[in-house]
């Protein structure tokens, strides 16, 4: 992990109930071609530094899953958060969701009761789901980038921390908060560095 990730174990003050947050910012897409140059020399070096970065990205993704797998299996409830330099459906990122199937698709999932997020599965103590994609598809991005949106920070949570309910998980409440992005925080700019990513929100209710 040349940026580790880090974790954080928090236990909510008057109950003894623990959540294991892992916080990570996996392997960026932008292309580093030897003796620091961020132009490739033809075809081929862009083609093959492309296949290393899409590796380190997903050997990442791989070892953060394994640490996630372990607590899972010891009962733990678990957040796996932060960028993840792709969108939901990309590879890397289903790498960490665990056992396909059943991620919500968007705000309906929260609201019917018949769609497969909701339909209880062997598997659901080993999957993550990625509660970002409750969000609003037209507010469903952190990054604006070359004039398009993308959405590469996640907030996976296991199904724990959404206790079922009349058969139904009890999801939480999701934002993203870009409406003035990529810069809406109001702190100092630090080294004359702007973050360009929208925060994004969750509070378990």
């Amino acid at each position: 992990m040349p940026r580790p990730a880090l974790r954080l174990t928090y236990t909510r003050p008057g109950d003894e109930t623990a959540v294991e947050f892992i916080n990570v910012h996996l392997k960026s897409k932008l292309l580093e071609f030897p003796g620091g140059r961020f132009s490739p020399k033809d075809e081929s070096e862009r083609a093959t530094v492309a296949q290393f970065a899409l590796q380190r990205r997903a050997a990442e993704a791989v070892t953060i899953r394994e640490h996630a797998s372990d607590l899972l299996q010891a009962d733990r409830h678990v957040v796996v958060l932060g960028d993840f330099n792709d969108g939901p459906q990309a590879a890397t990122t289903e790498i960490l969701y665990g056992p396909i199937g059943s991620q919500p698709d968007g705000p309906e999932s929260s609201r019917q009761g018949n769609v497969a997020f909701h339909r209880s599965d062997k598997d659901d103590g080993a999957r993550l789901f990625n509660i970002t994609l409750l969000v609003a598809p037209e507010r469903r991005w952190s990054r604006r980038y070359a004039g398009q949106n993308e959405l590469i920070d996640h907030i996976l949570v296991s199904a724990s921390l959404m206790p079922r309910r009349d058969g139904r998980f009890q999801v939480p409440e999701v934002e993203i908060q870009n409406e003035d992005a990529p810069v809406r925080w109001e702190q100092p700019v630090v080294d004359g560095i702007e973050p360009d990513h929208a925060p994004v929100v969750v509070r378990f209710v």
